[in-house]
């Protein structure tokens, strides 16, 4: 597992547009339903997912994470899955054509959303035409069935690094996450580098250990953001919501991790200082639905199969379901308070500052504070509950730089209003009632603290 130093000198610097991520990940065989579920393994392209970019620019969504492009095969689990990788350098015909993915990666930087790529590092299918024209290429074996690369070849090497050049340069790719490990991180930091000579920076994202962040910085739900935030020293880091290989030995159910929580959403992903990843789908708390090829054994044996990633997203309940729309409704409205407010509510943790808040009477999910010393404040509480909550919070006002600075204007961006206060109410502290997480603007509460 690769884990590098933290912003280590001598490694091209993450992005600047890092800070302000929002990652959705897609599966387009699935993301879409053209012709339903088609062969079984889903009938989406490359133009049906650019119809989608609308949508996801309108909810917030600012990088799709395209788990799958190039030409692979159903491997894994009886489906077909951009992890069974046949070839790198030609897309999908299932997809579409290159004019196809060039169109899509035009289509998403239109609505200002950048594009990341799946990589599949480790090596590539024994009936892989790599195999038979560059045997010297791989080493005897493999994982997972397949023919592991050789990184020590001097030829391949020149090949991996061209070839994911050429995807930044020549088809405007934005980043990659990088299945399972990098393998060998000089390749990486040589790609790295060209892309940014090139004027194209780029981000890289590992699914295990962490280049400029990775996949799995942070899963689950904390109940405590800032006692989280002081045990880490990263500068960019992830929570990945839910994980796609969830399920994938197991029979159908539901493998989401959200569930129409506001609070889960709201206080332990968009409003902490980790990068959102979301899985396609959650955002309305859709049902999970599998595609038909899916089996639960690793190689298609066994009977029907409950992987995360081979599910179809079911739109039709986002047009149908009032709930469902309800809490679609609240996502899109907590990725737009974190766009209004990104000057704190970011993902770079040098540029700003978080604290616990102390509450009466103490709660699960601890409220914290996001800051800019003296200038603006952000304060942020939690409700998983079913019903009501009414707490105080206090602020540490010299921590956040406030004190003598009176009065203050409170922005309640939640629920609506503006208040002014002075600086000893704001000491004795604030009232706030949240509403129940699984009712329409419930689960949260954000109020936004500047100078009157």
């Amino acid at each position: 597992m690769t884990t590098l130093p933290i912003e280590d000198p001598k490694r091209v610097a993450a992005p600047e547009w890092t800070r302000d991520l929002v990652i959705y990940e897609l599966n387009p065989r699935g993301f879409t339903s053209p012709d339903g579920a088609g062969d079984g393994h889903g009938s989406g392209t490359f133009r049906s997912t650019a119809e989608r970019l609308p949508y996801l620019a309108d909810l917030g969504v600012t990088a799709i994470w395209l788990a799958g492009f190039h030409e692979a095969t159903a491997h894994f689990y009886g489906i077909w899955s951009t992890y069974a990788a046949s070839r790198f350098d030609r897309v999908d015909p299932a997809l579409g054509t290159m004019e196809d993915f060039d169109q899509l990666i035009r289509t998403a930087h239109r609505h200002g959303i950048k594009v990341l790529v799946d990589v599949i590092a480790h090596g590539v299918l024994r009936t892989s035409a790599l195999v038979a024209e560059h045997p010297d290429w791989f080493l005897p074996d493999g994982t997972w069935g397949m023919r592991d690369f050789d990184y020590a070849h001097p030829e391949f090497r020149a090949w991996w690094i061209d070839l994911w050049s050429s995807y930044v340069t020549e088809h405007g790719v934005d980043g990659f996450r990088v299945d399972v490990d990098m393998y060998d991180v000089t390749v990486w930091d040589e790609i790295a580098r060209r892309a940014e000579s090139a004027g194209h920076p780029i981000l890289i994202m590992p699914e295990n250990g962490r280049y400029h962040v990775g996949q799995r910085d942070w899963s689950g739900f904390s109940p405590d953001i800032a006692a989280e935030w002081n045990a880490n020293r990263h500068r960019f880091t992830t929570h990945q919501i839910s994980c796609h290989d969830e399920g994938w030995s197991d029979g159908p159910g539901s493998y989401y991790a959200l569930h129409g929580s506001r609070a889960r959403f709201g206080y332990s992903a968009a409003f902490s200082h980790r990068i959102p990843l979301i899985f396609a789908g959650e955002e309305f708390d859709a049902t999970q639905v599998n595609l038909p090829a899916v089996r639960r054994g690793l190689f298609g044996a066994g009977g029907p199969g409950g992987w995360l990633y081979g599910c179809q997203v079911p739109w039709r309940q986002l047009e149908e379901d009032p709930a469902r729309r309800a809490f679609h409704t609240d996502v899109r409205r907590i990725l737009a308070i974190r766009r209004e407010h990104r000057d704190v509510l970011n993902a770079d943790r040098w540029v700003n500052d978080m604290v616990s808040l102390a509450a009466d009477p103490a709660v699960t999910l601890v409220p914290y504070a996001r800051f800019r010393a003296g200038e603006k404040t952000i304060v942020v509480a939690g409700n998983e509950a079913p019903e009501p909550l009414s707490l105080r919070v206090r602020l540490p006002l010299d921590v956040l730089g406030l004190t003598g600075r009176g009065p203050f204007q409170v922005v309640d961006a939640w629920n609506g209003g503006t208040s002014i206060v002075d600086e000893r109410a704001l000491s004795d502290g604030i009232a706030l009632t949240l509403g129940p997480d699984t009712a329409p603007g419930g689960g949260l509460a954000v109020l936004v603290i500047t100078l009157a």
